[in-house]
Formats: C-alpha cells, structure tokens, sequence
C-alpha cells in the first residue's frame, strides 16, 4: 500500500511483513513502525489532518477472527483505533470527500462505509462494490502518479542547488 498525505510532505508505504514506513518527500526515511500489522499492508490511506492514516492488512485478532484496520498517528506510530468489521483480507482503503468516513472493500464480498468509527453498513451488490473497488483503485493509481512528479520536483530541485563541476 501507499499514501501520500494531502500537504504532499509525507509518503507512508506499506510492506510485506506488516510494517509502515512514513518517509519525507525528499526520500529520506522518517519513521519506521515494525509490524503495525502481522501481514502484508494492503492498502493506505492518509488523512486530511496530515497527521493521521489508516492502513489494512489480512491479519486477525479475537474469537472471531476479524480483520485490522488500523487508525494511527503517522508521526510515532500509535495506534488510535482498530476497526474489526471484516472478516477477509481487507483489499482496499478510501476516504470519503468530508473526510470523516471512509470505504474498506474485502475479499470478504462486502465494503463497508465507516463514520467516525461506530458504524458499518455492509453491502454485497456485487456491481456496487466493484464500483467502490475501482473507486479506492483510482485513488491509488492517482496517489502513485502524485509521488511520482513529486521525486521529479525534488529531483529538479536538487540538481538546482548542486554545486557546479
């Protein structure tokens, strides 16, 4: 997974063991959170506070094995909230325009529209939630293309400010 938070100063990417990684825009590493989750991050998502993401995983926890997705602090790595209402991978992440809810789509056959962390509201009309799907996939490919003419600014920049030869 990656997001970029909406100031554009921060890259948090996901890995294959479950860490998170929050990086500056100018590609150095800021903080590492190891094992935010115990399986491969699927999918990230920052929020507009620039302070805060949520990221999913297919890891369990409890009696019925229900799925993480995790709210935290993308400054040191605490987790706010833990949100359980899947019961499979967790494939993807978006957030809604006001900001306060957010879609999480499962290979579980349901997306879920959560506010404020208190309600979900499954749905499994399979043509809305490929829409939702491809909605969150979007965002992602718009999120990459973001990082990407970010590091050719910064790599702009750098070559301004490098000594001459």
């Amino acid at each position: 997974g990656l997001a970029v938070t909406p100031d554009g100063q921060r890259i948090v990417s996901g890995d294959i063991d479950g860490t998170v990684k929050v990086w500056l825009l100018d590609g150095t590493r800021k903080r590492t959170f190891p094992q935010l989750h115990s399986t491969v991050v699927k999918a990230l998502v920052a929020m507009p506070d620039n302070q805060h993401a949520l990221s999913s995983s297919g890891d369990h926890t409890g009696a019925n094995r229900t799925v993480n997705i995790k709210l935290f602090n993308v400054d040191d790595g605490t987790i706010l909230r833990t949100f359980t209402h899947h019961s499979d991978k967790v494939r993807s992440l978006a957030l809604l325009p006001d900001g306060f809810r957010f879609v999480s789509g499962s290979y579980d056959d349901t997306a879920c529209i959560v506010e404020h962390g208190l309600a979900c509201m499954p749905t499994t009309d399979r043509s809305e939630l490929k829409a939702m799907i491809e909605g969150a996939e979007a965002e992602l490919r718009l999120s990459q293309e973001k990082v990407r003419q970010g590091q050719e600014r910064l790599r702009v920049l750098k070559q301004r400010v490098a000594p001459a030869k």
